[in-house]
């Protein structure tokens, strides 16, 4: 099958039930996903367990952003400290080719904090995609 994504990292963050994760992995990235809850990412890891492509996502239930990119960026020392890494050299292993945002910026408590820790875990060159919706009173009433 035609696999585009074939050798790129991918993070689906606010997974929830993991269709964008399972279209990610079908298309051949090696996907992360994150959602706070831990019950919807475990129903995306039972559901992901049914096709070959899509048993590797990696879902991390109970987890931010923030969190991860805490975990992902932060580097020990031999003094057993921990400091954020402020080049990608040492960390761009861990570091993902695309992060995907979708539908869950107006869920955020902290939306700034949210885009930031995204933009962190991004390679050089990387790409971030973010969708939102529109905030009017419709869509707040139909959606939110």
């Amino acid at each position: 099958p035609h696999r585009p994504l074939h050798g790129l990292r991918a993070l689906d963050v606010g997974c929830g039930g993991g269709l964008l994760s399972e279209s990610l992995a079908r298309l051949g990235a090696s996907v992360c996903a994150v959602d706070p809850s831990f019950q919807v990412a475990k129903a995306a890891r039972e559901h992901s367990q049914h096709h070959p492509l899509t048993k590797t996502i990696d879902y991390r239930g109970g987890t931010s952003v923030e969190e991860l990119a805490r975990e992902l960026t932060a580097i020990g020392d031999d003094d057993d400290s921990v400091h954020v890494a402020t080049d990608n050299t040492n960390t761009s292993a861990h570091l993902f080719d695309l992060v995907c945002v979708l539908e869950v910026v107006e869920h955020a408590t902290d939306p700034q904090s949210l885009l930031d820790s995204a933009c962190r875990l991004l390679r050089p060159g990387g790409l971030l995609f973010v969708s939102t919706l529109n905030r009017t009173a419709k869509s707040y009433i139909l959606a939110i």
